[in-house]
């Protein structure tokens, strides 16, 4: 709930940060920028626990900022949360609390390189390559359940995200109005051409997280029986998003900053060549770089166009100049697009549910008029399944080039490995209609499919006057005899 200009600003890092100074000039450009020292905040969590969840860090973000109200008479009207990376879930499931239980929200939230859908490499850092290495140079866990959290498509960010859009629309207190939230991605990952793990290496991606995994902008579609029509949940306001890019082309900016002198491409360059030849990552090779920028940390300047994105967010104070920054970074985004079309990308994940659950087994195949033809022209890599729920699936594509081809539908086959529960799902769908396509630059879309889940095979009946009861009295079942099993 807005008070007036901002006079606070709490920054909330992400994953795996370890050190104060890991905002780099951040906290000193705010400082010059009139903002009071004492009024600038450095968030210290610990992401690094298998034991800790981003539920669990919200949980304790809530009790550190309301003893600052009760404490430091801090007024979240007039406060402005900067979050990166996984910070920007945390922070939005913080908010989503607070606003359920009745308390202020803040006047603005801001996500950079937020993961607000997830990211590729949260599967990665769970292997046990990663747990040896957290090991033996930083003695920590991997953090298990906060990569869990970071999954595309995993429970949190599904619900946090329905949960999310919901407020967002809510016809008498929509959550826009409340808090003025904020998206920014970055774009370059050419520090990480040299690496042999594909995931750092995605078109439309900052090296950590997709321009589309980063965007407050997203959709539902939802598909319930009988399939014959899509029901779409899109953003009654847009949030303004913005695709970052300096007015110096000469630095873009990556997720972190990284330096280092790039002895390795001279190396692997043939075995990268390799890599993007199987994992089909588009047209444009990016030269690999010595050097790359965080979108935050590698701020070096007030002039450069992050910081002035942060200081053209803080001076929003009315719904008016909201949705004038969501078109006039709408406009400078879909420039960026327009220049950029090999790395215009979207995202969709498909999560297929019965009475809440997740199905055990699952086919989902996306399709146009003409067959596959619109994902094998327009799909990067392969799809990814969740690694806990490996009946969601997530499809990276070429947004236009899928775009070219609409409209969409979509196959899906629900199946369980027993023959006395089953879900009997069979269907083709569509996926987008002539008004809604499926699909938007640089965004995400989830599809969630309702299945009935049927146990009904897993008891019968029997009458005690049935002939044929005599002869099977002795017998285990299952299996059932089909001829005595009715009354």
């Amino acid at each position: 709930m807005h008070s007036d200009s901002i006079d606070t600003v709490l920054l909330i890092h992400g994953y795996s940060v370890r050190t104060l100074n890991s905002w780099g000039l951040l906290p000193d450009l705010l400082q010059g920028a009139g903002l009071q020292r004492q009024a600038i905040y450095l968030s210290a969590f610990v992401s690094l626990d298998d034991y800790v969840s981003c539920s669990d860090l919200a949980v304790a973000l809530e009790g550190k900022i309301a003893a600052l109200e009760r404490d430091q008479a801090l007024d979240l009207g007039r406060t402005a949360l900067i979050c990166h990376s996984t910070g920007a879930i945390v922070t939005r499931r913080w908010l989503l609390n607070r606003r359920s239980a009745g308390a202020k929200t803040p006047s603005h939230l801001i996500t950079c390189a937020g993961a607000n859908h997830g990211s590729t490499l949260a599967q990665l850092g769970r292997t046990e390559l990663a747990q040896i290495f957290r090991e033996l140079t930083q003695q920590t866990d991997v953090g298990r359940r906060v990569l869990e959290d970071l999954d595309y498509g995993s429970a949190f960010l599904r619900a946090l995200n329905r949960e999310w859009i919901d407020a967002w629309n809510d016809a008498n207190a929509p959550l826009w109005k409340d808090t003025y939230c904020f998206s920014m991605g970055g774009t370059d990952h050419s520090f990480w051409q040299n690496q042999l793990v594909w995931q750092s290496r995605e078109p439309g991606s900052d090296g950590t997280v997709r321009i589309s995994g980063a965007n407050l902008n997203y959709r539902f579609l939802d598909l319930k029986p009988p399939y014959d029509t899509v029901i779409p949940v899109v953003m009654a306001q847009p949030a303004p998003h913005l695709v970052t890019v300096n007015d110096n082309p000469a630095k873009v900016y990556s997720h972190t900053s990284q330096r280092a002198p790039d002895t390795k491409g001279l190396v692997l360059t043939g075995v990268t060549n390799i890599v993007e030849q199987l994992t089909h990552f588009g047209k444009k090779k990016v030269p690999v770089s010595s050097q790359t920028f965080g979108i935050l940390e590698g701020i070096q300047t007030p002039a450069e166009r992050p910081f002035r994105a942060l200081q053209e967010a803080f001076a929003v104070q009315n719904d008016q100049a909201y949705a004038a920054l969501a078109d006039a970074w709408y406009k400078e985004s879909i420039a960026w697009t327009n220049a950029n079309p090999d790395e215009a990308d979207a995202t969709v994940v498909v999560a297929i549910t019965a009475g809440g659950d997740v199905v055990d087994d699952s086919l989902v195949v996306i399709y146009d008029a003409s067959g596959l033809q619109s994902m094998t022209a327009s799909v990067i890599g392969t799809p990814i399944k969740n690694e806990l729920s490996p009946s969601i699936v997530s499809f990276y594509v070429n947004a236009s080039a899928f775009r070219a081809t609409h409209p969409h539908s979509v196959h899906i086959e629900a199946r369980t490995d027993t023959p006395y529960v089953t879900y009997d799902l069979e269907i083709d769908g569509p996926l987008s209609d002539d008004t809604v396509h499926s699909l938007t630059d640089n965004q995400f879309t989830y599809v969630n499919v309702e299945a009935t889940r049927d146990p009904s095979g897993a008891l019968v009946l029997y009458s005690l006057a049935n002939p044929g009861l005599p002869g099977i009295l002795n017998a285990n079942y299952p299996p059932f005899d089909p001829k005595v099993s009715r009354p």
